[in-house]
């Protein structure tokens, strides 16, 4: 493919890499006749042909390695500033590099996302249970689909590998083009603020994207709500998408924010909510257990006729009430009919961790393991369950390196809700392991002390809970979710919530 033609598609996008247009009005034609074999910001993965990007990153400056990169065969180089002491300076310095891999990415793999159904889902909770609820749709409406988000990549239900929530921008458009040779016909993603901030997913054509809530979460990364804010909304800004789909309920208001910035750039929106009953999907709860919901979901079209059904789904809790809600609306912009989501929402959705009710061998009682690893989404675990139990038991930590503030936050959450918590490991990482219990400890107050326990041995602690629980209570697992292993300082080591609990009842029952 000719230089030309990549710079060109670039164009689009001039407003956030900007000095593109300036260099192909001005550049030697033999240059921008160049042919170009691939794309890269890493020196040791330049072939003969290749664009080299040069990020100026946290840890590395990619300018330091545009010599490498010339000798190891780039044809053209991008970064964005020339320094006369660097042995080799870019052909084109642009306002920013980072956001050129997505888009040239995707002209180089012939757009493949023009090509098949994709729905994006950011917001601090949600994003995964979202993604498999579609995939439960896609599924029953006979659509061959894949997942792509915290959980790894699964396409047409086989899992192909371990992922960030979003892979990087290369290696997602690759694997764009990847589904479209295997005939894919829509893809359920997630895409978090760190992928946003990183344009990850620039150069993606998004049939719809949706917005779950905003709470507190990697505050570590973004150092402010503000910033988690601005990185989030970026998927609404027009250019990934036309069409949006935004839950109004929650907490922080961000969804009325976010539908003033999408209407001022042009999107099509359904709105949607659990308290609303004016929303353009308005579900309400009408009886729950521990083993599903009946939930009555009204729809009013873009021609306001209104769409009214009840049915039965096994999910449980207002917030998978909110997640099908937002589910319904990305369903809809992929243009399903509304009785053959309802069809589809009838049928058992299984989600890894996302309150993944275990059978319980002994009986007597019921286990849930949840991903749930912010104040609010802990929250919110709990307070679906302990109207549910005769006593409700939760175990769970923090992660180390990350967000330091939340961890008293769900001490206390915890402790004012559950009738006995246990502290312990999540992802200690690099930090004592009870450094972080410590700090969990400091939002308990005295009253609560007598309830709580700290048993660092996340196995223990599962054992401990299971041997303590009675006829009708329930144990939250909390944290971990569908991982399976834990992170310390001498690296990561196999273990999994789910085969614990199965290994645990297994052993008791003999």
């Amino acid at each position: 493919m000719k230089l030309i033609k990549i710079l060109e598609s670039l164009l689009y996008y001039e407003n956030i890499i900007g000095g593109i247009q300036k260099y192909v009005s001005n550049a030697d034609l033999s240059i921008l006749e160049t042919e170009i074999t691939s794309i890269t910001c890493k020196s040791n993965d330049v072939i003969p042909g290749a664009i080299f990007v040069a990020i100026d990153g946290t840890i590395n400056d990619g300018h330091k390695y545009i010599n490498d990169a010339r000798k190891n065969g780039a044809v053209f180089c991008i970064g964005t500033y020339s320094k006369t002491e660097l042995a080799s300076v870019p052909d084109l310095i642009v306002k920013n590099a980072r956001a050129i891999l997505g888009p040239a990415s995707s002209i180089m793999e012939e757009n493949p996302s023009n090509k098949i159904a994709i729905a994006g889902v950011t917001g601090t909770n949600g994003k995964t249970t979202i993604t498999y609820i579609l995939n439960s749709i896609y599924s029953f409406t006979k659509k061959k689909n894949a997942i792509i988000g915290t959980t790894g990549i699964y396409i047409d239900g086989n899992k192909q590998l371990a992922s960030q929530t979003t892979p990087d921008a290369i290696i997602l458009q690759s694997l764009f083009n990847k589904l479209v040779k295997e005939n894919i016909d829509a893809v359920a993603m997630e895409v978090s603020s760190h992928a946003l901030d990183q344009y990850r997913v620039l150069g993606t054509n998004f049939d719809a994207v949706a917005f779950t809530n905003l709470t507190q979460d990697h505050l570590d990364y973004h150092l402010n709500f503000e910033n988690y804010f601005n990185a989030k909304a970026e998927l609404f800004n027009g250019v990934y998408s036309k069409n949006g789909v935004i839950n109004i309920d929650d907490k922080g208001k961000y969804s009325q924010q976010l539908i003033e910035i999408a209407k001022k750039n042009g999107m099509n929106l359904i709105l949607v909510s659990t308290k609303n009953p004016n929303a353009d999907v308005y579900i309400e709860t009408m009886s729950t257990s521990l083993t599903g919901s009946e939930i009555q979901v009204t729809y009013i079209d873009k021609d306001k006729n209104i769409h009214s059904q009840n049915i039965k789904t096994s999910l449980i809790g207002s917030y998978n009430i909110e997640n099908i809600a937002v589910s319904i609306g990305l369903a809809i912009f992929g243009g399903l009919l509304f009785e053959d989501i309802l069809n589809a929402l009838c049928q058992q959705i299984n989600i890894p961790g996302r309150l993944e009710r275990i059978l319980n061998v002994k009986g007597g009682f019921e286990i849930f393991i949840d991903y749930a690893h912010t104040p609010d989404a802990l929250e919110r675990s709990i307070f679906v369950l302990k109207p549910l139990s005769n006593k409700l038991i939760t175990i769970f930590g923090c992660g180390g390196d990350r967000d330091v503030e939340k961890r008293s936050i769900m001490g206390k959450i915890a402790s004012e809700n559950s009738d006995f918590i246990i502290i312990t490991n999540d992802n200690p990482r690099s930090e004592d392991p009870q450094k972080i219990a410590d700090g969990i400890l400091e939002g308990i107050s005295n009253d609560h002390k007598d309830r709580t326990m700290v048993i660092l041995d996340r196995y223990k602690a599962i054992e401990y809970a299971l041997l303590k629980a009675t006829v009708n209570d329930c144990i939250l697992i909390a944290g971990k979710g569908h991982e399976n292993y834990q992170e310390f300082a001498d690296g990561k080591h196999d273990f999994s919530d789910v085969n614990s609990v199965t290994e645990i009842l297994k052993k008791e029952s003999k």
